[in-house]
Parts: structure tokens; C-alpha cells; sequence
């Protein structure tokens, strides 16, 4: 997995994570990579990894800190959102969970999609193409929903409480170009942000 500095060049942070999926950082600089296998690594400031722990046949997706350096990963194949304190526990149960993003109140946000983890069906607005919203007491609420071709990935919230959602594209007839980048206001008014972003699956916002 490579660091791109500004100037364009890449090195490595680490290497034989199988497939590397979300990213997340706590207050001290240890970065979260959740690989799709169903393993939550560690990588420390001075590069050394570690695995936090595996569940055998997850889909790993999205990761997301909490003030409290709490680590949350979203597992697309068993419909949950996992919590580590230190302890694993579940924190809620979000059928075809995957992106993960924390707004400045802190509550997850959750999105889904409906491509195979678990084996679903992009017409039903139960499973993919929803934005769920978890408060720190563990309230469900659908934030929005019927987003993109309901194959929805990636989260990230600006500065004024925007949130950024990446559709992979994939749902419609597995067709790349049809991925975008969604933005949903406060209020949950939804527009297309980009298009044509082949394959789109996280989004970032520039500090």
C-alpha cells in the first residue's frame, strides 16, 4: 500500500495486506486498513504491522475512528458493523453494510451496496443504495435511500456537514462508467457530484 507526498511521489507504507479496502487514523497516528479477507491490520508511525484481529468469511469495507480512538469496520457479509475497544463487539446490524464515516456530532454514517455481499438484489431499496445513521447510543435511522444503482462504497463529510458518498457503478449491468460520486446536504438532499469516476470506491476531502 503506498503514501503519495504532494509532489506526486509514492513510497511504501506496507506490504502483504491482501486486499486493502478502508483506512482510518486515531489520535496517535496508528493507521487502520481493513482487508476485504475479513482482517483489521495496524500499521504504527514507525511502520510496523500487526493484525487487530480476523473474522473467517467477512467482507471487510469501510473503517472509521471515533474520538475515543474507538475502530469500527463494516462487515458486507454478515450485515454488521463491528466495534473495537480492545474488545470486538458488535455495534449495530446493517444489512450489506460497507462505507463507514463519522459526522462532527458523532454519529456513523453507514452506506450499503447490493452487488454479492450477501447475495443481493439492487431493486430492493432494503438492501443496497441506503445511507443509515447510527447515533452514539445505537438509534437506527435511514438517513437517505434509492441513491446511485444502489451500489454504494465509500464515505467522507466536509467541512460543512456535506457528506460524499462513491457508487462503485457496478449494480447496473456491471458497468464501470456508470460510477459517480453522490453529495447529500444536512438535510439529506441528494445530488450527482461527478460522474464517470470509473469504479468509484472511496472518496477523501481535501484538508
Amino acid at each position: 500500500m503506498p503514501t503519495q507526498v504532494p509532489d506526486g511521489t509514492q513510497s511504501p507504507v506496507a506490504s502483504g495486506l491482501g486486499f486493502p479496502e478502508g483506512l482510518g487514523f486515531d489520535s496517535n497516528g496508528n493507521l487502520y486498513v481493513a482487508d476485504s479477507g475479513g482482517a483489521l491490520n495496524k500499521i504504527a508511525p514507525d511502520g510496523t504491522v500487526s493484525t487487530v484481529f480476523s473474522i473467517t468469511g467477512a467482507f471487510f469495507g469501510g473503517v472509521a475512528v471515533d474520538g475515543a480512538d474507538n475502530v469500527y469496520v463494516a462487515d458486507a457479509a454478515a450485515g454488521v458493523v463491528y466495534k473495537f475497544t480492545g474488545t470486538l463487539s458488535t455495534f449495530a446490524s446493517v444489512p450489506a453494510a460497507f462505507g463507514l464515516a463519522f459526522d462532527s456530532a458523532g454519529n456513523l454514517f453507514v452506506s450499503t451496496q447490493c452487488e454479492a455481499f450477501p447475495a443481493g438484489d439492487c431493486t430492493d431499496p432494503t438492501i443496497g443504495g441506503r445511507i443509515v445513521k447510527i447515533t452514539p447510543s445505537g438509534i437506527q435511522t435511514t438517513f437517505a435511500s434509492g441513491l446511485g444503482d444502489g451500489d454504494l462504497r465509500g464515505l467522507a463529510f466536509d467541512a460543512f456537514g456535506n457528506l460524499f458518498v462513491a457508487d462503485l457503478g457496478l449494480a447496473a449491468g456491471h458497468d464501470p462508467s456508470r460510477a459517480m460520486v453522490l453529495k447529500i446536504t444536512p438535510t439529506g438532499l441528494a445530488s450527482v457530484f461527478a460522474s464517470g469516476v470509473s469504479n468509484a470506491e472511496f472518496v477523501t476531502i481535501q484538508p
